[in-house]
């Protein structure tokens, strides 16, 4: 009699537990994977604004007669219906 047989299609102890750590560690790649890639985009965000005063080419003015420096690039780049060829 084996005590380790489960109820999941015959499939015994060993198998369930083999199939859980494969999707553990693919669970743990991923994660790495997406920690990897958050800490380029903060550091994209971080670059571009330490550059960003340097490379204004338009002037926004709101509302509030704020005035806002802004890049040409980065507003047709993030907001197309403000883009003007």
């Amino acid at each position: 009699m084996n005590i380790f047989k489960t109820n999941d299609e015959g499939r015994s102890m060993r198998e369930l537990l083999n199939d859980n750590i494969e999707k553990t560690e693919k669970f743990i790649k991923d994660t790495g994977a997406c920690l990897r890639k958050l800490s380029r985009l903060e550091q994209l965000a971080d670059d571009l604004n330490r550059h960003a005063e340097a490379i204004n080419d338009v002037t926004i003015f709101s509302r509030e007669n704020e005035v806002i420096g802004a890049c040409r690039f980065i507003i047709a780049a993030r907001a197309p219906t403000l883009h003007q060829n």
